[in-house]
């Protein structure tokens, strides 16, 4: 599996779940024409009715 095809089975099921997203990173760089040396795709999600956390737990 490529990294297209991760990101587009991603980006379907986030589509028909209705969760608003976008896709950042080296994937989408490259995908509008501006060439990055990583191939990397992010996800940006907009979750509704969660809190966001400040910082992580201390490790034990």
């Amino acid at each position: 599996m490529t990294i297209d095809d991760v990101a587009l089975r991603v980006s379907a099921a986030l589509g028909a779940a209705g969760v608003p997203f976008i896709l950042v990173g080296g994937f989408s760089s490259n995908f509008h024409g501006v060439p990055r040396s990583t191939a990397d795709a992010e996800f940006v999600v907009k979750l509704k009715g969660v809190a966001p956390r400040r910082g992580c737990p201390p490790s034990p």
